[in-house]
């Protein structure tokens, strides 16, 4: 077979596997992108920022979030690419899921911290769910990394 044509579907093939695996990051992201602008909210609570100028910072994070949140979406789906071509796809998804769990748990309790948000019971549940996946996905990252480990041989002659 071609190599050339073999190299090309390899290609491909990670193209369209970590599109995949970039949706599951970039639905996340949404959630991160909400989470965020009520952390940033309820910071300007805490800070006793001027309650007319909220809608204008509002509106400018809001934005600038977004277009932080699409960056983040060509950027996992660019580490995934590399993870899946490099052999070690699980580990970069786990990676990326690991990263954004922890963004989200502390933009939640970050202001439970300040008192300047609710600490019912229904928040410090889902609280502590976010930051027992974060814990589970930061676990699984390192032992994907230390499987891949060690199968490689680098460079032993078998």
């Amino acid at each position: 077979m071609d190599p050339f044509l073999k190299e090309n579907k390899r290609q491909m093939a990670a193209g369209l596997l970590s599109a995949g695996m970039a949706v599951v990051t970039a639905a996340l992201g949404i959630f991160n992108w909400l989470a965020m602008r009520s952390f940033l909210l309820s910071l300007l609570a805490y800070f006793r920022v001027d309650p007319f100028a909220w809608k204008g910072i509002d509106n400018f994070l809001f934005l600038l979030m977004g277009l932080g949140w699409l960056a983040y979406v060509y950027f996992s789906q660019h580490c995934l690419k590399k993870g899946i071509l490099a052999g070690h796809g699980w580990k970069s998804l786990t990676l990326l899921l690991s990263a954004q769990l922890w963004l989200l748990a502390a933009c939640r309790l970050i202001p439970m911290g300040l008192g300047a948000a609710p600490t019912g019971r229904a928040d410090l549940l889902a609280a502590s769910a976010e930051s027992a996946l974060a814990v589970f996905f930061t676990l699984a990252a390192a032992l994907a990394g230390r499987r891949t480990a060690k199968t490689k041989t680098y460079g032993k002659k078998e």
